[in-house]
């Protein structure tokens, strides 16, 4: 076995533990702190992402899809939905307000669970098949939602705990963060799924879906937590964020690439 292949090997194995120590916190911050009841079964919907991700790399006695890249934008997918489901609990409801610095499940531990994240998104892409067919698209690819993930991640940092001044902050504001948050782990399978992954290591973007996931990431994502970034920083006097510059910049440079796609490309073909 080359190293290569122990490389992937090993990454594929951190993806599946990291996968399932996320899920295991998350769902035992519900089973500790929620009031709903039967509540534990959430962390089930990390099945469909696992027996997905089995499939495609053919790790479940099926013939392995040499176009994996493709298709794991849909593993992605199923991820996300398990998170926004954990973080619309766990933020939008009393959880949150119970959080205990003095308990193993308290808001540092919470913190570092959810930066798990990008790493798990990092490990899907670059531990398929084809990934080294396609390195400078993986590198950039990876950097992006990388990025895009502790941007989001930052974001639930302002309400994560309820012993910092940003436990003053509006409901409103609290509930606008979550829902951004969920928003942007949605549009992020978008991110995989615009790119065409062609033989022999070519690429092409799928150019309706490419458009669109610019044009909804810049409005509902970066502009709207650069607004709710302000407001906590402006009214609320929580500390500024690095990211508010961040958003900023990417809000800029959307604009611009939506200017040239419109003018050198259109949306005709996809």
């Amino acid at each position: 076995m080359n190293a290569q292949k122990v490389f992937k090997a090993c990454g594929r194995l951190a993806f599946v533990i990291l996968m399932a120590l996320q899920t295991f916190f998350l769902s035992m911050y519900l089973v500790k702190y929620s009031s709903i009841n039967g509540i534990s079964w959430v962390g089930l919907l990390v099945l469909p992402a696992l027996i997905l991700w089995s499939r495609i790399l053919g790790i479940l006695g099926e013939p392995c899809d040499e176009n994996q890249l493709s298709k794991l934008w849909s593993v992605w997918f199923f991820y996300v939905v398990e998170l926004i489901v954990f973080f619309g609990i766990i933020f939008g409801t009393d959880v949150r307000e119970k959080l205990d610095k003095k308990n193993v499940f308290g808001p540092n531990v919470l913190k570092t669970t959810i930066c798990i994240t990008p790493a798990i998104a990092l490990l899907l892409i670059t531990t398929a098949s084809d990934s080294q067919k396609y390195g400078d698209l993986v590198n950039q690819l990876c950097g992006n939602i990388v990025l895009d993930l502790f941007d989001t991640i930052e974001a639930l940092a302002i309400v994560i705990a309820p012993e910092d001044p940003t436990s003053h902050l509006d409901k409103s504001l609290i509930i606008s963060i979550v829902v951004i948050v969920g928003i942007a782990l949605l549009l992020s399978p978008l991110e995989m799924a615009e790119n065409k992954f062609l033989p022999r290591g070519e690429t092409k973007i799928r150019k309706k879906l490419y458009f669109w996931r610019l044009l909804l990431e810049m409005l509902l994502v970066n502009i709207a937590l650069m607004i709710v970034r302000l407001i906590a920083w402006l009214k609320f006097k929580h500390e500024a964020s690095i990211f508010i510059a961040k958003n900023a910049i990417i809000v800029v440079v959307s604009i611009t690439n939506i200017m040239k796609f419109q003018k050198c490309c259109g949306l005709g073909d996809n």
